[in-house]
């Protein structure tokens, strides 16, 4: 395997060179589901994260995932053992699902890391829906990853057109493509970002087609799929893990698992791009700390009041920047809390001796 085929390129060779030397060797992770798959030169491995690693690692999202390019030893026949994770020149990244209500833990999931393209996905069915793709566009510009829109199910979608024109208005700029899976239409607009060692994420909820759009773009079946039919449009978890597929012709395809829930991480840089229209108005506003309510000459509710934004639009907005604020909160408590239980511990030790 050429690693130049799975996305290798100067900026890893630079950060890799130290390691090089001491006679370490490198990998990208192509499969994360239990266990980790790990890609070098010489084929496949079973990626184990070194004991080294999983203590230095503070937190979950500092461990290697789907994209990452590692560095290691092979330890036997089929093991890696994974000692090193590669800077990231990306990294798709939201608040951890697993979050309990009365947990003092705010974590970050890394989704995957090293993507240059990311497809979202949704669907021309009964399921579109506008502000949840705002919410991804969101978490996408923070990735530094470049966004592509996809509209799929044309074949069985309502008023495409209309939803065609809708997702231009709220993607300001980014490229939205209409797409049938089953019917094999509109796939040829996307072979263009599929280049050799270019890398591409379908995001998505469950049931807007991934693995049957995946499965269109290669040309076979590789990807498992289901009915939907039978679970009311909503969908099912057909992928359980993250997974890499290189393409004969180029590129790289990473497929995830449907996501429930889009709790961003930072997004305070994905909020302004993917509301930049919101921000421009903004800065006509009489006051430069006005609130968008009922300050006197405000250029966002007369924006509102013509036409120009809607009100849907500028309330997903408010929601989105009340969340991130909440969630600075959140993280601040949390931050409190470990230091308060990390001096305590101090303490106990103290008292011991």
């Amino acid at each position: 395997m050429e690693l130049s085929k799975i996305g290798w390129d100067s900026f890893f060779n630079k950060e890799f060179l130290t390691y090089k030397e001491k006679g370490y060797v490198t990998g990208r992770i192509s499969l994360q589901q239990r266990e980790l798959t790990v890609l070098t030169q010489e084929g496949e491995f079973r990626g184990i994260i070194s004991g080294r690693l999983l203590h230095k690692a503070a937190t979950q999202a500092e461990l290697p995932v789907i994209g990452d390019w590692v560095v290691g030893k092979k330890v036997s026949f089929d093991q890696f053992l994974i000692s090193h994770i590669l800077p990231r020149k990306s990294k798709i990244s939201r608040e951890s699902a697993t979050r309990k209500k009365r947990s003092h833990n705010v974590s970050e999931q890394v989704v995957a890391a090293n993507v240059d393209t990311i497809f979202i996905v949704n669907s021309l069915d009964q399921e579109y829906n506008s502000r949840r793709l705002e919410r991804y566009l969101t978490m996408v510009w923070d990735s530094t990853a470049n966004p592509v829109i996809i509209l799929n199910k044309s074949d069985i979608g309502t008023k495409v057109n209309e939803k065609f024109q809708l997702t231009k208005s709220i993607s300001r700029g980014v490229p939205v493509h209409i797409t049938s899976a089953a019917d094999k239409t509109g796939l040829r607009d996307l072979n263009s970002y599929f280049q050799q060692g270019q890398t591409v994420i379908l995001l998505g909820s469950s049931g807007v087609g991934k693995s049957t759009l995946i499965n269109a773009i290669i040309g076979y079946d590789y990807m498992q799929t289901k009915d939907i039919q039978k679970y009311k449009d909503h969908g099912r978890h057909t992928t359980t893990k993250r997974q890499m597929i290189i393409l004969n012709r180029g590129g790289i395809i990473i497929d995830n698992p449907g996501m429930r829930a889009i709790q961003l991480w930072e997004g305070e840089k994905g909020l302004l791009k993917s509301f930049e229209d919101i921000a421009k108005l903004a800065d006509r506003c009489r006051f430069s700390d006005c609130n968008h309510d009922k300050e006197p000459e405000c250029a966002v509710q007369e924006a509102i009041h013509d036409g120009e934004l809607s009100i849907e639009r500028f309330k997903n907005y408010k929601n989105l920047l009340m969340e991130m604020d909440s969630q600075a909160e959140r993280k601040e408590r949390y931050s409190k809390y470990k230091f308060k239980k990390s001096h305590v511990s101090r303490m106990k030790k103290k008292r011991r001796k």
